[in-house]
């Protein structure tokens, strides 16, 4: 059997441009630990984490409002149990 491991954290990017009628996004963390993920932002109203922990290679979905106009972003931070951390900018204009 073949399982893949990751040591470190690894994303498919760190920076997304959300659609402006809103909607989610599925984002994939790469790492064989556990990880958390949280937005550095308070008080955002028109983003939300659907999952906020997971464990080995695993996807947390982002869903986020219609824009009203405005550009507005939003950091989450991906921390693992070994200590890598990672920010993901997403950004809705």
């Amino acid at each position: 059997d073949f399982e893949e491991k990751y040591d470190r954290l690894a994303l498919d990017s760190t920076q997304y441009k959300l659609l402006p009628k809103g909607g989610s996004l599925m984002i994939m963390v790469y790492y064989s630990g556990s990880w958390t993920v949280s937005m550095l932002e308070e008080g955002v109203d028109w983003a939300y984490l659907t999952e906020e922990s997971g464990k080995g290679i695993d996807a947390f979905r982002f869903r986020y409002d219609p824009s009203e106009g405005t550009a507005r972003t939003v950091t989450l931070k991906v921390e693992c149990d070994n200590g890598d951390t990672a920010d993901i900018v997403l950004t809705q204009s």
